[in-house]
This record gives structure tokens, C-alpha cells and sequence, in this order.
């Protein structure tokens, strides 16, 4: 009889055991996400549009503490193709990039404001209009 409530609770201790460790490691690996997130700064400098070739050059600079890995840039709410430099995009800290990017589609109209929305791998955005 001992031996056997002795195993049952040296089963239980284990299972108790690999719970909290993975609860735990899923705590710290969101934690340390949320950090980053909370880290991670970052403003479009510029924006120019070519018309005739549906493109755009985006400067975006990183002003905060850790590396900045850009996902997805918007212009007017459509998805453009980020060209150069090769995806993804990153930027160390305290540094500016230009970001070429092209659409199959005419989004900008000449004269008009324009959306540019840059989303980080994070989550972070930042959106702001434009003259083209």
C-alpha cells in the first residue's frame, strides 16, 4: 500500500512538475516579447513616390534600443513589395534605411496626401501622411 500511494505521488510530483516549468517558460517568453515590443522605436523620416513607376522610398529610422525587423510597409492601406533592401528588413539602432518599394497597382495620386503605415515584426507601427 505505501509503495503504491508513494507512486501515485511521485507520478503526480512529476506531472506537477512539467506543468509549471512550461507555464513558466511561456510566462518568461512573453514577458521578454513584451519587453522588446516596449523597446522597439522607430518614426518614417521621408517618403517619396514615383508615379509613373508605382513605387515608393521610404526612409524609417530606428531610434531605440534593439534591432528594428520591419515586416510589411503600407501605402493608403495597400501592401507594397519591399524591393530593396532584401526582406526582411532590419535596422540597428540610432541608424536610417531607405526602403524601395513597388506595387503592381496606381495608388498614389499626384498631389494628394498619402498613408504610409510601416509595421514591425513586433507589432509596432508607425503611420503618417505624406505629399506625393
Amino acid at each position: 500500500m505505501i509503495m503504491i500511494v508513494t507512486a501515485i505521488g511521485f507520478a503526480i510530483f512529476l506531472y506537477g512538475m512539467g506543468f509549471f516549468t512550461a507555464s513558466t517558460a511561456a510566462r518568461d517568453q512573453a514577458t521578454s516579447t513584451g519587453i522588446a515590443t516596449l523597446r522597439e522605436r522607430f518614426i518614417v523620416v521621408d517618403a517619396y513616390f514615383n508615379t509613373t513607376e508605382n513605387s515608393a522610398s521610404i526612409w524609417v529610422y530606428n531610434y531605440g534600443e534593439t534591432n528594428l525587423a520591419i515586416s510589411s510597409i503600407y501605402l493608403n492601406g495597400t501592401k507594397l513589395d519591399i524591393d530593396s533592401p532584401p526582406s526582411p528588413v532590419s535596422i540597428t539602432p540610432t541608424k536610417v534605411i531607405k526602403i524601395i518599394c513597388s506595387t503592381t497597382t496606381t495608388i498614389v495620386t499626384p498631389g494628394d496626401s498619402q498613408l504610409v503605415r510601416v509595421v514591425s515584426s513586433l507589432g509596432n507601427f508607425y503611420e503618417s501622411y505624406y505629399q506625393s
